[in-house]
């Protein structure tokens, strides 16, 4: 008895499995991709608004002292330089649709895993910094008037409230970096099997 027809239907299925595979992998790919612009969005919105709000408060103060001039120019500096960095991928996150193709959403997330990477590694730290440095200058002035109990609550809290930021900033930019490397694992590895198929069947 002849068992082709059963090798024919097992490699139906076997094809067929692996479509459906490659179209669920891209579907997560692009609501990933989706997710990342809304989020760059949200931030875009978010920093734009707090520069708003640091002129507003900085220029309101009569007699301004060179640190409070200083302090509030590393901050305004400090999420400019967060800005720019991290929209350099904006233009390509906005164009049309990227098509169907595995490689190309590969591509594609390989560059905003990169992209955060570096975030995570150098500009989180930079942004810190930068606001911290600041506002301890741009408070220089209005502590002077202070009692130190008071001074020093005015140091305190808010350097606090940064240091959580930065700590939640540095985890939700590797949570972001491990679910894009694990996105990105999965289609490379289906990738490279329909690849091998072709060169088989070929």
């Amino acid at each position: 008895m002849s068992t082709e027809p059963d090798f024919k239907t097992l490699w139906s299925k076997r094809a067929s499995n692996k479509k459906t595979d490659t179209a669920n992998l891209i579907q997560k790919a692009a609501k990933v991709r989706k997710a990342f612009r809304f989020k760059m969005m949200v931030q875009i919105i978010g920093l734009t608004a707090s520069i708003v709000v640091m002129l507003k408060a900085g220029l309101s103060i009569h007699n301004r002292e060179y640190t409070t001039n200083i302090g509030l120019a590393l901050m305004i500096i400090g999420v400019v330089a967060y800005l720019i960095t991290n929209n350099r991928l904006l233009p390509m996150l906005f164009k049309r649709e990227i098509g169907s193709s595995s490689q190309e959403y590969i591509n594609q997330l390989i560059r905003i895993q990169r992209k955060n990477e570096f975030m995570h590694k150098v500009m989180i730290d930079v942004y810190f910094c930068l606001l911290t440095v600041g506002l301890w200058l741009y408070l220089l002035q209005g502590a002077k008037s202070f009692i130190a109990i008071n001074a020093a609550l005015l140091y305190l809290v808010p350097s606090g409230f940064l240091a959580i930021a930065w700590v939640f900033a540095k985890r939700r930019e590797l949570k972001t970096i491990r679910q894009l490397g694990d996105t990105i694992e999965k289609l490379e590895s289906l990738n490279g099997q329909l690849v091998d198929d072709d060169i088989h069947n070929a």
